[in-house]
């Protein structure tokens, strides 16, 4: 069943779930803030690649304005809530200065994980931030691990993260970033040796003749 829904496009991906702060400068989008302000209603955030036309993209819920600049800025917060398809992009919607468009929403299919591959991702993003040098938090406990809690911190590109948005099951998306990081990690192994060989140029080395 698809829904008209006010469209703010930006060039990232929002995932289900996740905390967004936004600044808000543009008039259209000072109305959209102020009318999910006053009527309660949600928005959708499509992701826009180059010059392409989005497709797909998240609705998301204005949790607080957080501050109101004198000029009518605003820094909003925000929660991501269900990827979407955009079916008719309609710019602007009636009566207003920003845009819409009809979306049909994904349907989820089962959210539950393997868990054991669930671990296996675990020791991987680990592996990759120790070697990276990335002092983030990673949720350990394979039972509550989700991949959209990681999605943003694991190398990948833009049309990979909106390609991991529009998978309907947790396995798929683990399946996409457990073979994500198997390729991954090589590379930034290799990376790290190299990063080493050239700290050690110049320097005195030990020698065994």
């Amino acid at each position: 069943m698809s829904k008209i829904l006010p469209q703010f496009p930006l060039q990232l991906v929002v995932f289900p779930n996740e905390e967004l702060n936004l600044h808000i400068f543009d008039p259209r989008y000072r109305q959209l803030i102020s009318d999910c302000e006053d009527h309660k209603i949600i928005f959708g955030i499509p992701t826009v690649i180059k010059k392409n036309d989005p497709r797909i993209g998240t609705s998301v819920e204005l949790v607080k304005i957080e501050r109101t600049y004198k000029d009518g800025k605003m820094d909003i917060k925000c929660k991501g809530l269900q990827s979407y398809k955009i079916q008719k992009f309609i710019d602007p919607l009636e009566n207003k200065l920003y845009a819409g468009a009809e979306v049909e929403f994904f349907n989820q299919e089962d959210d539950t994980p393997d868990f054991i591959l669930s671990q296996k991702i675990i020791e991987l993003v680990k592996d990759l931030y120790q070697f990276m040098r990335i002092n983030k938090p990673i949720n350990e406990n394979a039972m509550e691990f989700r991949i959209f809690q990681v999605a943003h911190k694991i190398g990948l590109t833009l049309n990979q993260e909106l390609q991991l948005l529009s998978l309907l099951s947790e396995k798929e998306r683990q399946d996409f970033v457990y073979q994500h990081l198997e390729s991954l990690l090589p590379i930034v192994k290799k990376m790290e040796l190299m990063r080493k060989k050239i700290q050690m140029n110049g320097h005195f080395k030990k020698r065994t003749p």
